[in-house]
């Protein structure tokens, strides 16, 4: 139990480290609870999270996908780009954020409707949004927005947390 209780400040001995990778752990050691037990943790539905990063992104791209995957993601990448300027951005002009909120809030309820859901965003918690989203920033943010926009136009939003820089 010791592991368990002290782990935070173990990891945090370690100051630069963003994750720590264990590998086999099982669910009990030597007839006891595995002491990480109530540490967080996320199984991956695949490892995708296992890549490694070279300073160069067509390097790591063309080592990910075959030539064939490249060449018609190239073609879908000139299709779009004949569409006009896509863009995904974060929101880091404070004004341009209870819009960015509405419309995402908007996105979300004609989505749920489509599907026969009623009444999940009411006005109280679209206002919650629109608070929380406006938080002090006090240099290390707890929320981010991000929009995807085709030509100036928001096509898609985005809202999550931050844990740690993460």
């Amino acid at each position: 139990s010791w592991f368990a209780d002290n782990f935070e400040a173990v990891t945090a001995k370690a100051k630069s480290c963003d994750l720590i990778h264990l590998v086999n752990m099982p669910e009990r050691m030597f007839g006891h609870p595995h002491p990480l037990v109530r540490s967080f943790n996320v199984t991956g539905a695949n490892q995708s999270y296992l890549l490694r990063l070279d300073g160069c992104f067509n390097e790591v791209y063309s080592r990910k996908r075959n030539s064939e995957t490249r060449r018609a993601n190239r073609r879908k990448d000139n299709r779009m780009a004949e569409l006009g300027k896509l863009e995904f951005r974060q929101v880091t002009d404070r004004r341009e954020l209870p819009a960015v909120i509405n419309l995402m809030l908007k996105h979300k309820i004609a989505r749920l409707a489509a599907e026969g859901v009623h009444g999940v965003f009411e006005q109280e918690e679209c206002a919650m949004m629109q608070l929380l989203a406006e938080l002090p920033d006090d240099g290390s943010p707890l929320f981010t927005t991000h929009v995807l926009e085709l030509d100036g136009v928001i096509l898609a939003c985005t809202f999550g947390g931050w844990l740690n820089g993460t």
